[in-house]
């Protein structure tokens, strides 16, 4: 996977703002500590849907982006319980 500068490390230090305190950072998001949030990618390309896939996180197609984007190659397989409009898929 190419990376596109900083997002896969952005993404990353998102999640680490909402994991369990410990780590000693620089910066701390005191109220959202502990909170597990789900982070999702919405995106609208391959790269996006690779690095969900390389980071294990739920994809979103965003197809209001490129509306004369197949979505052919996208097959659901869940719907998912976290939010009742969205979907995962596999590439």
């Amino acid at each position: 996977m190419t990376t596109d500068g900083n997002f896969p490390q952005d993404v990353q230090e998102l999640i680490g703002y909402f994991a369990d305190a410990g780590e000693r950072r620089s910066v701390r998001a005191i109220t959202a500590e502990g909170t597990h949030v789900p982070v999702w990618i919405l995106g609208s390309s391959l790269y996006g849907a690779q690095l969900a896939a390389h980071l294990g996180l739920p994809y979103s197609f965003a197809s209001h982006f490129h509306p004369r984007c197949s979505t052919r190659r996208f097959t659901p397989i869940a719907v998912s319980s976290a939010l009742p409009n969205s979907c995962e898929s596999r590439i």
